[in-house]
């Protein structure tokens, strides 16, 4: 079952209808005309479509569910389905805050069903290749990074497209729908939980280009477990749009002995390396990537895993809570102009295990 028949809603039935091990056996959407398009686009005429959720997980006959609706309705859509006894992968964030996300991975395991959170930017070759040379690299003790993620991004009006207008209204919304992949990938490459934060978040009211009512700035200072501290900018606002597309992407990893550089938003040109004496940076090919479809196809892959063989996957619901908890850190360091510590945070709402 296929809830949600938006823009990655589309993305996610091209990925389902190329792998032969699985099938959409339903379509699920509160707009007929989506689920219209996205039936025709996968040629799936036959294929039953929803437009009330509640009839659909009465009727339908599916073995798992993926939810890409926006995060709101994310807890009372996965409550239905897994009481109905379904797995689930679900788009990030699982929920905008820590007690119903917990409520909900706490459901998925007493009921032993896999519960997958949709962040499919691990599995994109240029972070395995990261993650790797970060592991096997040989350039001595990390000590600091720089993330930089400048974008211009009009959810009403990109290419043509409307992608996801509910970011217009949602408070936070830089920190909880974009910073949360970038605060992940940053968990998963070094392998290091974050141990404080500090963040800011600004909105350019002023700038007549700028559709946002919330945040859509942030910058923020992490420091890691393992010692690194990464200097984060993230934005949607920009001040220009027509260079590569209005994105200017790098995140930058120093060693004692070296560096490791990804200069490219999805790693279309690889990553790059360089030794401590070295005047050029070395290229190293990371292999294809279509965004948004080669890293769907591994996350989805991972999915089918769990189901067949019970494995335990590295985007599950509770390791997720550790990604949301930093991001909920850095709103309320936001909120209260303090550094905060992660773990005392935790504790604070009472969520610590």
């Amino acid at each position: 079952m296929l809830v949600g028949c938006g823009l990655r809603g589309r993305s996610w039935g091209r990925v389902v209808k190329d792998n032969p091990d699985c099938m959409i056996n339903a379509y699920v959407d509160i707009d007929q005309s989506a689920i219209e398009n996205i039936k025709k686009i996968n040629q799936d005429t036959n294929i039953t479509g929803y437009t009330d959720f509640n009839t659909a997980v009465r009727e339908a006959d599916v073995d798992a569910a993926i939810i890409v609706t926006p995060p709101q309705f994310h807890y009372p859509q996965a409550v239905t389905l897994i009481d109905r006894g379904l797995p689930l992968l679900v788009e990030k964030p699982l929920t905008e805050d820590y007690a119903s996300s917990q409520d909900l991975v706490n459901r998925a395991e007493e009921d032993d069903l896999p519960l997958l959170i949709g962040m499919q930017f691990r599995y994109m070759p240029v972070t395995q290749a990261y993650k790797r040379l970060f592991e096997t690299g040989g350039f001595g003790a990390p000590s600091f990074s720089q993330f930089s993620y400048i974008r211009t991004r009009n959810p009403m009006s990109y290419k043509g497209m409307v992608l996801n207008q509910y970011c217009n209204d949602m408070t936070h919304t830089f920190l909880l729908e974009q910073a949360i992949h970038h605060l992940d990938l940053i968990r998963y490459v070094y392998s290091s939980e974050v141990e404080s934060v500090y963040a800011y978040e600004w909105n350019p009211a002023e700038w007549e280009t700028n559709p946002y009512k919330q945040d859509p700035n942030v910058s923020m200072h992490l420091h890691m477990k393992n010692g690194i501290h990464v200097n984060y900018l993230g934005t949607w606002i920009s001040g220009n749009e027509g260079m590569n597309e209005g994105i200017d992407f790098r995140w930058r990893t120093d060693f004692e002995k070296g560096i490791i550089v990804q200069q490219e938003l999805f790693g279309e040109d690889g990553i790059y390396t360089a030794t401590q004496s070295a005047e050029n940076l070395t290229q190293i090919d990371t292999g294809p990537i279509e965004p948004f479809y080669t890293d769907t196809v591994m996350l989805l892959e991972e999915f089918i895993e769990c189901l067949k063989n019970k494995k335990t996957p590295a985007t599950s619901g509770k390791d997720h809570l550790k990604t949301l908890a930093v991001v909920l850190a850095a709103i309320e360091s936001s909120v209260t102009d303090k550094k905060v510590n992660v773990n005392e945070f935790m504790k604070k709402i009472n969520t610590i295990h």
